[in-house]
């Protein structure tokens, strides 16, 4: 469950960047050099978020994987699905709480 949590921080983070670099590009109006720092960059998270996105693909098939051995070695299916339940809400409510921080940001500041 750490490395859903991680992983799932990490995307957070780096879509979080790369909505910021876009929205800069698209009212760019500096120097030519600062234009391309920031496609570089954009181009450097892109890369990242692809990696992570394979890494959370991962964590996912793993928990499937654990599931399924959960409920092969005769685990409580009430257990399995607890389990089951709790990785996915802890995914949505971690994005949840990405999004209000965003939110209070955006009007606080």
């Amino acid at each position: 469950m750490q490395e859903t949590e991680q992983v799932t921080c990490l995307i957070v983070k780096l879509q979080s960047q790369l909505s910021r670099i876009e929205a800069a590009l698209g009212g760019f109006n500096g120097f030519a050099d600062e234009q391309r720092l920031l496609i570089a960059r954009r181009t450097r998270i892109s890369a990242q978020l692809n990696d992570a996105q394979s890494l959370q693909t991962s964590v996912h098939n793993r928990t499937a994987t654990l599931v399924k051995l959960m409920q092969n070695i005769g685990m409580p299916p009430d257990t399995v699905d607890d389990y089951a339940y709790c990785v996915h809400m802890m995914q949505k409510l971690l994005v949840d709480k990405h999004e209000m921080m965003v939110c209070f940001l955006i009007k606080f500041n």
